[in-house]
């Protein structure tokens, strides 16, 4: 009478192959031929598993596949999570931690950018992708002077003074030498800009108003 083959449980040499993997994980090493090289849990011994030809037959040098003829070891089992487990971390993006202040490049739109020094008073960045040296965007494109001096000459010019008082106050509290005209054509220039913005600007009011000292005809 032929002796009927052992069958052990696949569930549980599945489960085996998974605590394996989570156990020693980082243990498990990829060999030059294709082979993988699985440590013993209770020896110094390491087992081998091979993929056979181009198909899906793994086979594994531990006692438990070669003396009760199952289909899957636990070290075979293990083998397949660690490569899934390897390809689906593969496939996923990199996640990247960057510092709150990164400045995109104006080129890549990356933030893997650092300081790289100043030009002038204007500060310089690197990109670490496209390797290309770039200041920080304005809100001005190719404006001589920065916005935050623009808004206060607007803003001057919107409490009463005159274009040449504007001009003079800067140049005598800021020591910026800067002409009339030019205040004149960022008032036809940004103006226009700042209404518009302010004008698609919904007011969130109650239906109660207050009034001091102040009468409405309605």
């Amino acid at each position: 009478m032929k002796q009927k083959p052992f069958v052990h449980d696949s569930d549980a040499r599945m489960k085996r192959g998974l605590a394996l993997l989570e156990n020693n994980g980082n243990s498990i090493r990829e060999n030059a031929d294709g082979s993988f090289a699985i440590p013993s849990q209770k020896s110094d011994k390491t087992y081998e598993v091979r993929l056979l030809g181009a198909g899906d037959r793994y086979v594994c040098t531990c006692p438990d596949f070669e003396f009760r003829q199952i289909d899957a070891c636990k070290h075979i089992h293990t083998v397949k999570l660690w490569i899934a487990v390897r390809t689906q971390l593969q496939n996923e993006p990199k996640p990247q931690v960057f510092a709150e202040d990164a400045i995109p490049c104006d080129r890549c739109g990356s933030i893997r950018s650092m300081r790289y020094g100043k030009s002038g008073s204007k500060q310089v960045y690197y990109c670490k992708e496209c390797h290309r040296k770039f200041r920080e965007s304005s809100l001005l494109k190719k404006a001589r002077f920065n916005p935050e001096f623009v808004t206060l000459c607007l803003d001057l010019y919107f409490s009463g003074l005159s274009l040449r008082k504007i001009a003079r106050t800067v140049a005598n509290h800021f020591n910026i030498d800067v002409d009339f005209s030019t205040i004149y054509r960022w008032i036809q220039k940004y103006v226009p800009l700042v209404s518009e913005y302010a004008n698609s600007l919904a007011p969130q009011l109650s239906t109660t108003w207050h009034a001091d000292e102040l009468f409405v005809k309605v």
